[in-house]
């Protein structure tokens, strides 16, 4: 008759059916959990990479948008100071007068221009 040969012993001998139903289950149940897990790790890496970027692209942007007002009015404070301008005709006007009636109405005049320099520049709304 025909004899299985049995020299080496394999997994065969300690597992019973039992064993091999729990080992069976087991193995069944981490595959899906540790996919999943790996599915959502992903997932949630990327999501939060995306907004990140988004984030300091929006940042940039903003910083962008500022730094362009800031040289706006500093080119605007720049014309106002300038010869040709309305603080650099008064300044001038100042100096190259004789008469001191005039002197007296241009400092104040150009007091008046200084502190219209420091006003805020009305902003355009975008």
């Amino acid at each position: 008759m025909f004899r299985l040969n049995r020299q080496s012993p394999f997994l065969y001998d300690y597992l019973t059916l039992k064993r091999r139903i729990i080992i069976i289950f087991l193995i069944s149940s981490i595959i899906p959990f540790v996919s999943i897990a790996l599915i959502s790790y992903s997932t949630i890496y990327s999501i939060l990479n995306n907004k990140m970027q988004s984030g300091i692209q929006s940042n940039l942007k903003q910083v962008e948008l500022s730094l362009e007002n800031t040289i706006s009015n500093l080119n605007h404070v720049s014309q106002q100071m300038a010869f040709e301008g309305t603080v650099g005709k008064k300044l001038d006007q100042y100096l190259s007068t004789d008469s001191p009636s005039n002197g007296r109405r241009l400092p104040e005049s150009s007091r008046m221009s200084s502190a219209l320099l420091r006003l805020p520049i009305p902003r355009s709304v975008w």
